[in-house]
């Protein structure tokens, strides 16, 4: 068996398709949406710690 032709523009693979009954649209894959909202905190708290790089002073530079 040989292959004459081949098919590759996919609007028209997509209307013979459709046309056979055959086309079906792609589900999305991934994780399903949560079943219940998260509530959104909008209070962002900032704690102090000690990183082990001792204290320096942040310049007041800005880039252009």
């Amino acid at each position: 068996m040989k292959i004459v032709s081949f098919i590759d523009e996919s609007l028209l693979i997509r209307c013979i398709l459709e046309y056979l009954n055959l086309w079906q649209e792609r589900i999305p894959r991934g994780l399903p949406p949560p079943e219940h909202q998260e509530e959104i905190v909008d209070a962002v708290v900032c704690e102090a710690f000690d990183d082990g790089w001792g204290r320096y002073e942040e310049t007041d530079s800005t880039l252009h």
